[in-house]
């Protein structure tokens, strides 16, 4: 059962979400009114957004059995995730999962570019 700190947690996380996804179906104004929209939170996530990536691979099911925990190859399923460039020379940083026992890791930029990435290192 989840606590009630992780449920609060995941409510405003939804809310959050749900609020960034519609933000840009706002039509802004102009003049002022387009002044007060600008706010550090539209700047912040405007400056970002270009470092933001989709990050998509294919990996083994691992199967349910009680005896066995080893990926079963013939089951695959699609993984996807987000992940951010953090420097010029292409180092994203995502999640765990997102590339955990991924064979091949695809990576789409902002600018629609796709590319077959390589992982580097995790923790």
């Amino acid at each position: 059962m989840l606590s009630r700190c992780c449920l609060r947690f995941a409510a405003r996380s939804i809310i959050l979400l749900s609020l960034l996804t519609w933000l840009p179906t706002i039509p802004v104004g102009l003049g002022a009114s387009e002044d007060l929209r600008e706010t550090p939170i539209v700047r912040a996530i405007r400056s970002a957004r270009p470092a933001v990536v989709n990050i998509r691979g294919e990996k083994a099911l691992v199967t349910t059995a009680a005896n066995s925990t080893r990926p079963d190859p013939s089951r695959r399923v699609n993984g996807m995730g987000t992940g951010v460039v953090i420097d010029e020379r292409g180092y994203i940083v995502t999640n765990h999962h997102v590339v955990d026992g991924v064979r091949e890791i695809e990576v789409t930029l902002y600018d629609g570019t796709r590319y077959i990435a390589k992982l580097v290192a995790r923790d």
